[in-house]
C-alpha cells in the first residue's frame, strides 16, 4: 500500500449507482408517521445494502446533489418532491440512467403541503402511473408475484396502481379495504415504481437487474 499511494494520490473513486437521501424527508416522516414499521433510514439502508452485496459500489447522496454520473439512482419514498427535482431525476433518465421510486413519493413539496396531484405527482408522467388507492399495512405481510414466477414478501405499505404508459412487470391479489383486490409492480422505459417495501431478496433483485 505504501508503494501504491503515491499512485493513488488524487483519484477518486466513482460509484455507478447512488441512493438518494435527505434530512428533509427524514424530518417530514418523524412529523408524520406513515405506517407501523415504515422507517426512512432503514428503507434507505436496505436499497444500498441490496447493491453493496451485488458488488455495486453505490453512493449515498443528498438530493440536491448532482446526479448525471450515475447508471442507477434509488429515490426511496420522496414524500417531499418538487418540480426542480422532479425534472432533475427525469433528465437523468434521459441520460441513460434507471431510476427507481419507492412508495410515498410526491405526497408533499418543500413546505411540507400536499400536492393536489395523484402520486407521485410531478413524476407520475414519467412514470406512466398513478396510486389510485393506498394502504398502510403496517407489520401485515403479503406477496409479490414476478412474471418468472419467484415470489417476494412485502410490509409496510401497498399501493393500488393504475397504469398510464406502464408495462406490468408483477402483481399480488391482495384485498384492499376499498374493493380494488390488486396491486402491480410497474415497468416503464428505464423507471421503476415499486409500490410496496419489500423484503432484502426483493431489494437484491432490482438492484442485479438494473445496473
Amino acid at each position: 500500500m505504501n508503494r501504491l499511494s503515491p499512485l493513488l494520490a488524487g483519484s477518486e473513486v466513482l460509484g455507478e449507482a447512488a441512493v438518494l437521501h435527505s434530512h428533509d424527508l427524514y424530518n417530514a416522516f418523524e412529523i408524520q408517521s406513515q405506517a407501523e414499521g415504515m422507517n426512512y433510514f432503514d428503507n434507505l439502508k436496505l436499497y444500498h445494502r441490496a447493491q453493496t452485496k451485488s458488488g455495486i459500489l453505490t453512493d449515498v447522496v443528498n438530493t440536491t446533489d448532482d446526479l448525471d454520473k450515475y447508471r442507477l439512482i434509488v429515490a426511496p419514498s420522496l414524500y417531499l418532491l418538487d418540480e426542480k427535482l422532479a425534472d432533475k431525476l427525469k433528465n437523468c433518465v434521459k441520460n441513460g440512467a434507471t431510476l427507481i421510486l419507492t412508495n410515498r413519493t410526491g405526497v408533499k413539496n418543500r413546505s411540507n403541503v400536499c400536492w393536489m396531484h395523484p402520486l407521485p405527482a410531478h413524476l407520475a408522467e414519467a412514470a406512466g402511473v398513478t396510486v389510485a388507492e393506498y394502504d398502510p399495512i403496517g407489520y401485515d405481510v403479503h406477496t409479490i408475484r414476478m412474471q418468472d414466477g419467484k415470489a417476494y414478501s412485502c410490509s409496510q405499505w401497498c399501493d393500488v396502481l393504475e397504469p398510464a404508459g406502464a408495462e406490468t412487470v408483477a402483481w399480488s391479489i391482495y384485498r384492499f379495504a376499498g374493493g380494488r383486490a390488486n396491486f402491480d409492480l410497474l415497468e416503464r422505459k428505464r423507471q421503476l415504481f415499486v409500490p410496496v417495501e419489500s423484503d432484502a431478496k426483493a431489494a437484491d433483485g432490482r438492484a442485479e437487474g438494473h445496473v
